[in-house]
C-alpha cells in the first residue's frame, strides 16, 4: 500500500482526489532507524478530532430526536384531556 501512495504522491497527475497517506511508524518497532519524521502523533489528533465531532454531532441529533419525541407526547397529552 505504501508504494501505491509514494507513486500517487510522486504523479500528482494520477492523484486525483489529493490522498495523503502521512508517514507513521511504531518507534519500538522500527529497529533500523528512519530518515521520514513519524507523524503518528498528527494522525492520533486527527483521528481524536474526528471521534469527537463525531460525538458531538450524534448527541445534536439525539438532542433533537428527544424534543420533538417531548413534544409529540405533549401534544398526544393534550389531546387525550
Amino acid at each position: 500500500m505504501m508504494q501505491i501512495v509514494q507513486e500517487l504522491c510522486k504523479r500528482p497527475g494520477l492523484n486525483r482526489t489529493g490522498f495523503d497517506m502521512p508517514t507513521i511508524y511504531v518507534p519500538s518497532m522500527n529497529q533500523k532507524g528512519s530518515r521520514c519524521a513519524n507523524q503518528i502523533e498528527e494522525v492520533c489528533k486527527e483521528v481524536e478530532r474526528t471521534i469527537n465531532q463525531t460525538i458531538q454531532n450524534t448527541l445534536n441529533s439525539l438532542e433533537r430526536d428527544c424534543d420533538q419525541i417531548s413534544q409529540l407526547v405533549e401534544d398526544k397529552l393534550k389531546e387525550d384531556r
